[in-house]
């Protein structure tokens, strides 16, 4: 094997790896969005018996809105590194560009 086909094989192994981690992180930010949900309604609630305040209220909210920040972030990553890998094994079609589409459309 000479040093390119050693190349493209590592490359490739490297963003197989990638890509089963990226999915890993989406399922993993799609579940902190829940536990921000819940942790919100649960401030919200303690706010409605006066257990707390209005700044327990925000920052519940700001999590809340960072998770799905994340969430959506690691959504791109594992879209680049999907066409990527598809790309660098030569799989890559317009049918993908379709696929994402509906994708994206399903998880909004």
């Amino acid at each position: 094997m000479d040093d390119t086909q050693r190349a493209v094989t590592e490359s490739t192994r490297t963003l197989l790896r990638t890509l089963q981690t990226s999915v890993q992180s989406v399922k993993a930010r799609e579940q902190s969005i829940l536990s921000r949900e819940t942790a919100l309604r649960a401030t919200e609630e303690g706010f409605n018996v006066g257990t707390r305040n209005v700044v327990d209220v925000l920052q519940a909210e700001q999590a809340l809105f960072e998770a799905r920040l994340a969430y959506s972030n690691a959504r791109i990553d594992h879209v680049n590194t999907l066409f990527r890998f598809k790309q660098t094994l030569g799989t890559l079609s317009p049918e993908d560009v379709t696929a994402l589409d509906n994708w994206l459309l399903e998880r909004d």
